[in-house]
């Protein structure tokens, strides 16, 4: 089969021996093929090349998110929001304090003041009493009365704290239960080969009277003088007695007050004793601690 010439630019046959076109005119140079091969499609410039390369991790990121979306949702869940922390400070996000949770620095000082008696068991003695709290040395401390010195709680976690109740005898391990308004506490003794002594003890109403009667001062200008404190002491029964035994030995009593702690008066109680000329030396009967608040007097010794 022969081959038929065709001009090489509008493609239109040429007839033997044509030197021109006689369609476009174009200058016929040499014989064509009559099916000329397609010519070649333009290619894409670099600048583009670059863009679609940049736009493909982008559009990954995108379904990525869409579909995280939708997962979250078709679930019936949030995305999760991620807080995060100022930078440096190394904070994580906290939650609302339980009973459990560790106590916060100076808490103790919510419990410290005057705490008065619902009740105990049958033979605690602890019905229509009142006792007063303080910090001190991280401590909540304070005298029950009774045969009881002095007792010491170190607060565990804020509704529940551990110490001991000091006795002339012996340390009775105690611990004590916070309601969470902090205005309610129970506190149980477990005295050895004895059965537990549990006292029940809420805060006081505003202005209410202490089981003597009397009613705490209200004001700061009430609060109890040195005077008033020496007075408080010198109505106690022990020392009314040992003032009857100096006044019948002529022997002259003193009852100073020695310094204030934590909102009482500590008062001394002594006498002089002569040891021969110009010497003597102190004789103490007895420390009290006066509250200012409540005039409630405690014996140290």
């Amino acid at each position: 089969m022969t081959e038929r010439a065709v001009c090489a630019v509008c493609g239109a046959a040429l007839p033997p021996g044509a030197r021109f076109c006689q369609k476009c005119g174009e200058t016929v140079t040499a014989a064509s093929p009559a099916f000329a091969p397609p010519a070649a499609r333009p290619t894409s410039s670099p600048l583009t090349l670059i863009l679609i390369l940049a736009a493909v991790p982008i559009l990954i990121l995108l379904l990525a998110s869409a579909a995280g979306l939708w997962f979250y949702w078709r679930g019936g869940q949030k995305p999760p929001q991620i807080v995060t922390p100022p930078s440096g400070t190394g904070s994580s996000p906290t939650t609302p304090p339980g009973p459990d949770s560790p106590s916060p620095s100076g808490s103790l000082s919510d419990l410290a003041g005057r705490w008065v008696v619902m009740g105990g068991e049958p033979g605690s003695d602890a019905k229509q009493q009142e006792f007063e709290l303080r910090v001190e040395d991280g401590k909540l401390m304070g005298e029950l009365g009774r045969n009881l010195d002095r007792l010491e709680l170190t607060e565990v976690t804020r509704s529940k704290l551990k110490g001991e109740c000091y006795t002339d005898e012996q340390k009775i391990p105690a611990e004590a239960e916070v309601s969470e308004d902090r205005g309610q506490m129970t506190l149980t003794l477990a005295p050895p080969a004895s059965e537990y002594v549990v006292i029940v003890a809420r805060r006081p109403k505003e202005g209410e009277s202490a089981p003597d009667g009397s009613r705490p001062p209200s004001a700061a200008s009430d609060l109890l003088t040195e005077e008033q404190a020496v007075e408080k002491v010198r109505e106690v029964a022990e020392v009314k007695e040992w003032l009857a035994a100096m006044q019948r030995a002529g022997k002259p009593p003193h009852i100073l007050v020695d310094r204030e702690e934590e909102g009482s008066f500590i008062v001394q109680v002594y006498e002089i004793v002569e040891d021969g000329p110009d010497q003597a030396h102190t004789a103490t009967m007895g420390w009290y601690r006066v509250n200012r608040r409540t005039g409630k007097v405690t014996s140290e010794m």
